[in-house]
């Protein structure tokens, strides 16, 4: 007898089903006797599931009638292969649990085909199969012969029972980084978590360093679950385990890595045992290579597709790391844009100017130079106010440093802010003012050009291509500390400059950092690395 197989639609998918797109494959069932009837139907299963990318079959056999030679031709047709003779009610509910969740490797198989006098003798496993296989889908194959019956082979041969293959409509989306505080990486993972289809994502965060995540509220309400692996100390060891536990239990699709090195370097187990795709993505290229030369030198081959923020970063990555440039996605940093420019503030009576410097007080945006700075303006008799709105590892001796200069008056530090509230600041002030070591493309200076606010920074990484003579001032030298006050004794002195400069700044945001051409972007990346085209298939 030969297995038949052909689709035709299903129906009566419950709408509030999280699997859509629902097939029904018909076939004919193979005798009760061993035969090599069994072996093609796996294969035409298997044929008929080919034109879904890439599908993993796994076969549980607990069939007592199985011999050595149709195990060893059925496990030539599928990735897996167990079977065991039924000798106790426990055992093989036991063995599908463990099928599951725990051998050999969790969440790896799209189809499991349960055998189906298993499936009659025992209808007690029909619960404990939904349980444990149905949020990922399986193939379980019941047959309508009656065990019981004398004639159950001939019953068997010719009956039959449908198969259900159920696609996944939502991607299981991990999000790793290193942790979640101020900065302009973190705000644009906490919009890009916030902003994506939740209809098509279900999105979980881990973050794995030892730290004070004290942004990780603004997105707690929108992840379905959070892990703060860096919780469990500096035991690096441990930190992987826990983060590939939770890829397995999660039955993640797709892994977002933002400059976590726990997530990088699980990154030849992930390949070796799941199906998981990967997405890296970079801001910037730090002294020595950082976080880029780290993955790309030891990783490359295994990470699935590279977001940058810029054609600059792209470039570097082509260049450097002779990475395809197809594998490389350029998203520009998304953010709302005010419809017409936030006029700058009034003059002040004394004729002082306001600059904001808002950056972390670490080594990377070089705050000394702020007090340096500001001496120079004093010296020259510039009227100028800095209001640094930060916080880091160099706040206490910033502090130190502005008050042995006796420059209290002059440069204010008001710690770190949330960033719903920078937009009160940037509106208060007359322009942004960075100066960093190294950088990628600073999502401060954006939000502040949106704002219509100038920006005084360094030519540093894809600074360049949002700051021109049109719309702030570029440092060619971080350290050229004359330039910058050169910048502000311009603006100081030209109240219409600001306003010129603001005004081309608000323009060249609103064309190039759209948020949702951002998510859009995002989306059809995750969508074109989904694996959720490999059918999950269930009965």
């Amino acid at each position: 007898m030969k297995s038949r197989l052909w689709f035709s639609e299903r129906t009566d998918v419950p709408s509030q089903s999280p699997w859509v797109g629902a097939h029904r494959l018909r076939h004919g069932i193979w005798p009760r006797t061993p035969s090599h009837e069994e072996i093609s139907y796996i294969a035409d299963v298997k044929e008929h599931l080919a034109s879904y990318q890439e599908c993993k079959i796994g076969l549980l056999d607990l069939d007592d009638a199985t011999i050595w030679e149709k195990s060893r031709a059925v496990s030539q047709q599928v990735d897996l292969y167990l079977w065991n003779s039924i000798s106790t009610i426990d055992g093989p509910p036991t063995m599908v649990h463990d099928l599951a969740f725990e051998t050999p490797v969790p969440g790896a198989y799209d189809v499991i085909v349960i055998g189906y006098r298993l499936w009659q003798a025992m209808p007690g496993i029909t619960e404990v199969a939904r349980t444990a296989l149905a949020p990922r889908g399986a193939i379980l194959a019941p047959s309508a012969a009656n065990i019981s019956s004398p004639s159950f082979a001939m019953e068997s041969a010719q009956s039959t029972s449908h198969l259900f293959v159920w696609r996944r409509s939502r991607i299981n989306l991990l999000m790793v980084a290193p942790g979640l505080v101020a900065g302009g990486a973190d705000r644009a993972l906490i919009d890009l978590i916030n902003g994506l289809d939740s209809s098509r994502f279900t999105l979980y965060l881990a973050t794995t360093e030892p730290q004070s995540n004290t942004w990780i509220k603004h997105v707690l309400g929108r992840v379905a679950e959070y892990w703060d692996i860096g919780a469990m100390g500096s035991d690096h060891l441990m930190r992987q385990k826990m983060l590939q536990h939770v890829v397995m239990a999660k039955q993640v699709d797709q892994m977002y890595i933002m400059h976590s090195q726990i997530g990088f370097d699980i990154l030849p187990w992930l390949k070796a045992n799941t199906q998981v795709k990967t997405i890296a993505q970079f801001h910037l290229e730090e002294p020595g290579g950082g976080w880029i030369h780290y993955a790309l030198s030891r990783y490359q081959n295994l990470i699935d597709q590279i977001v940058v923020i810029s054609h600059d970063l792209k470039q570097q990555l082509v260049s450097k790391y002779y990475v395809e440039p197809h594998k490389i996605s350029v998203v520009y940093l998304g953010l709302t844009v005010p419809e017409s420019p936030t006029p700058p503030p009034l003059p002040a009576p004394s004729g002082e100017i306001r600059i904001l410097y808002p950056a972390r007080l670490d080594p990377q945006k070089a705050p000394r130079r702020v007090v340096d700075i500001a001496q120079m303006l004093q010296l020259q008799q510039i009227n100028a106010l800095i209001d640094v709105v930060g916080s880091g590892s160099l706040e206490s001796e910033l502090r130190h440093r502005i008050g042995r200069a006796r420059l209290e008056s002059k440069v204010v530090l008001h710690g770190a802010e949330e960033p719903a509230k920078m937009r009160h600041w940037y509106q208060k002030s007359h322009a942004i003012m960075l100066t960093s070591d190294y950088e990628g493309l600073p999502l401060v200076i954006l939000e502040s050009m949106a704002e219509g606010r100038p920006a005084i920074a360094p030519d540093l990484g894809a600074t360049r291509e949002v700051i021109t003579s049109e719309t702030g001032f570029l440092i060619s030298e971080p350290s050229d500390i004359k330039a910058y006050v050169h910048a502000i004794d311009q603006l100081a002195h030209n109240p219409h400059l600001v306003e010129t400069l603001g005004a081309a700044a608000h323009r060249r945001v609103q064309q190039q950092f759209d948020p949702g051409d951002t998510l859009k972007k995002y989306q059809e990346i995750f969508l074109h690395l989904s694996t959720s085209g490999r059918p999950p298939v269930m009965i």
